[in-house]
């Protein structure tokens, strides 16, 4: 640690009376500083918890690790050299307990790098802390706990990282409710892509429909822009290695945005070399590529690195200049102000009772294979392998390969939305919780989504080139050379035919079925039965927070 230990030793800046806490999921200062009087903000502290707690919850990705630390070190290295006093406490402790212990103690946070609390010459009841709710609900109940226990010192602020008002939108989520209700009423509340007369520009809200081709055979895809790491990136690298040797993924080769500067050059390279042909294939996918045109911005997004309305400026400006097509600007500003925005108000109108959602009523554990990646399923095991490097991978490989093969082997979706959160390097609570078990599981059995989203081998054959190296025949729907998502599928519709029969836009897929002979069914059935109680499974994922 001695290259970031060396700014500290640098710098002696006076001590403040006053001091924001950065939480990892809050590195822009600028906003949390809004919160404050005037009269308190050139004078303002920031205080930072490097908490090892935090990342023993779950075996979390050890590239999400060093981008949090990396991130997080590289934050307070800039506001001390702007002349910003700095408390960085690294510990064993969760965040709560830490902040606990110097508050209890009425003791001022002083300039440098901390394990324990410093002992002050005498107590200071005089200084004051201030504290963004963070975005997901066991943190932000840990932070009113401390502010409940030491009143005295700790003022929290509303978050204002997002920007749909919760209290607005929180009553109208229910069956029935869509997404795309809401992200129409953002786009008219922000002035996004709308005419004179307030109206869509171009005639239509949503151009989904455009968005839905394979790539062609030759494409040439950008180049990924990444980062070498400098000496304080390569220290959180080192000690991610030695301290957390058997969790998810690798460190090495680690390229990630570390400041916001980075992430906004990498904004300026989605914009410049993506966006004009993301709108087309972005629900596309291809062997042994990650991100295609896809922008990977989220995980810059979910610690505040990035800012949501900025990025989606960007892509209205993109498309009013020339530069992108509409159904590409509009399908990145759905993505932002509407999906993102509007699970984040179902997590707060949701929890925490969703979270032991089960409408299905699946118990199995996760399959091996998300962490073997050996199935012999080349959309899988590809797409696991990917995840294994990069901590990512678009929407389509989330919800269609990896999400549907869960659903479609019964796999318990509360163990789905841990391995989810741990397993992506952009995954907080708050978001993943809502696209686990409401979107891509159904486990809140219609609440977000109309459907579950499954389906058999056909639609990743269609968007991918997966099964032309798959030992699985994709043309045959039973038997040992079978494409498993073939008959999985169809004793899918079969098992839970009430939820398909319940939703006219896929009532017909029980027709379909009850038509066949009774043989194919029967075969259907004992292959489904056979490979899923022959996959072999994970250990149970615990947590606790």
């Amino acid at each position: 640690m001695q290259a970031f230990q060396s700014v500290f030793s640098r710098h002696q800046p006076a001590t403040p009376h006053h001091w924001v806490y950065v939480h990892p999921d809050q590195l822009h200062p600028e906003r949390l500083l809004e919160a404050l009087p005037d009269n308190a903000r050139p004078e303002t502290g920031f205080l930072f918890i490097e908490s090892s707690r935090r990342w023993k919850l779950l075996p979390f990705h050890k590239k999400r690790i060093v981008f949090e630390i990396a991130a997080m070190r590289h934050l307070a290295v800039e506001l001390i050299e702007q002349g910003r006093a700095v408390y960085y406490a690294i510990t064993d402790e969760s965040f709560s307990t830490c902040l606990n212990t110097l508050l209890d103690s009425n003791i001022a946070p002083v300039h440098g790098i901390h394990s324990t609390p410093p002992a002050p010459a005498a107590p200071d009841t005089t200084f004051s802390l201030h504290c963004m709710h963070p975005a997901s609900l066991g943190e932000r109940e840990a932070l009113l706990a401390v502010q409940a226990r030491n009143p005295l010192h700790i003022t929290l602020h509303p978050n204002t990282f997002f920007l749909a008002d919760v209290q607005e939108y929180r009553p109208k989520i229910s069956p029935g409710y869509r997404m795309e209700f809401f992200y129409r009423d953002m786009r008219r509340k922000y002035n996004l892509l709308m005419d004179s007369g307030n109206q869509p520009v171009g005639g239509e809200w949503n151009y989904d429909k455009d968005n839905r081709k394979p790539l062609p055979r030759t494409i040439d895809l950008p180049d990924f822009p990444g980062f070498q790491p400098d000496a304080i990136t390569t220290e959180a690298t080192i000690y991610t290695e030695a301290t957390f040797p058997d969790h998810f993924g690798t460190a090495g080769n680690f390229t990630m945005a570390v400041t916001r500067a980075q992430a906004e050059s990498l904004a300026d390279h989605f914009f410049t070399h993506s966006l004009p042909r993301f709108g087309p294939y972005e629900d596309a996918m291809l062997k042994g590529e990650a991100y295609l045109f896809h922008s990977s911005l989220s995980a810059y997004l979910n610690t505040g690195l990035l800012n949501p309305m900025e990025l989606c400026r960007r892509a209205e400006q993109a498309f009013h200049h020339g530069h992108a097509p509409i159904n590409s600007a509009e399908g990145f500003i759905r993505q932002i102000i509407g999906w993102r925005e509007f699970v984040r108000v179902y997590y707060e109108a949701m929890m925490p009772e969703v979270r032991t959602a089960n409408a299905l009523n699946f118990i199995r554990n996760v399959p091996e294979v998300f962490w073997t990646a050996d199935s012999g399923m080349a959309c899988v095991d590809d797409i696991v392998k990917g995840v294994h490097e990069h901590g990512w991978s678009h929407h389509i490989p989330r919800l269609m390969v990896l999400s549907n093969f869960s659903n479609l082997t019964q796999t318990d979706p509360f163990q789905l939305y841990l391995w989810f959160w741990y397993a992506y390097t952009d995954a907080h609570d708050w978001v993943v919780l809502p696209n686990v078990l409401g979107m891509s599981t159904f486990a809140d059995g219609g609440v977000l989504a109309s459907k579950p989203y499954v389906s058999g081998g056909n639609y990743i054959h269609k968007m991918s080139n997966y099964c032309s190296s798959c030992r699985f025949k994709i043309k045959d729907k039973t038997g040992p050379d079978a494409c498993p998502f073939n008959y999985l599928y169809w004793n899918f519709v079969d098992t839970h035919r009430h939820v398909f029969q319940e939703n006219r836009r896929v009532s017909f897929m029980v027709n379909s079925f009850d038509k066949r002979a009774r043989a194919d069914k029967d075969t259907i059935r004992k292959d489904a039965a056979r490979f899923i109680e022959s996959l072999p499974r994970w250990k149970k994922i615990n947590f606790s927070e």
